[in-house]
């Protein structure tokens, strides 16, 4: 790939590609990291000769990087994969949607931290069932119970 190529394409897509990532990690330092690792296997791996694949071999590349960060993170001490919401940030304000985000990351790893990943899969990738399963590599079943025992966990704040 000639550093032409790069450059157009890493002028093109790095936003997009950020925002995606930021949707799942919701922290700029981890985003920032996936991202330059995102374009460093790009420029490893992406074929010169196919310049309309580039944008999706790039979000192929950041989505996984993405979900091995997720499938990674076992203990929650803070935040940083809780998405933010500006929707409702302005519906209830700043004080109030901290508060929200908080008891509701405490409810879900009170119980298990399970609930948090699939949460931010489900809600923030729109991953279906079936890809979260895969992706935290536990039977679509066991998935279908978590995803009851989350709804209720969750019930007071919907």
């Amino acid at each position: 790939m000639s550093e032409d190529q790069f450059n157009t394409a890493y002028r093109e897509y790095a936003a997009l590609v950020h925002h995606s990532i930021m949707r799942v990690v919701n922290n700029r330092a981890i985003a920032d990291d996936l991202m330059q690792e995102t374009f460093l296997r790009f420029l490893q791996k992406a074929d010169p000769d196919r310049p309309s694949a580039y944008k999706s071999f790039l979000f192929q590349i950041s989505h996984n990087l993405a979900v091995d960060y997720l499938k990674k993170f076992s203990r929650v001490s803070n935040f940083e994969v809780i998405p933010e919401r500006p929707d409702l940030r302005d519906q209830i304000g700043d004080a109030e949607f901290g508060m929200l985000r908080s008891e509701m990351v405490s409810k879900m790893l009170a119980h298990d931290p399970s609930y948090l990943k699939i949460f931010v899969l489900r809600v923030d990738y729109d991953m279906t069932y079936d890809e979260i399963a895969t992706t935290l590599n536990i039977p679509k079943r066991s998935l279908m119970r978590y995803k009851d025992q989350l709804r209720n966990i969750l019930a007071e704040f919907l």
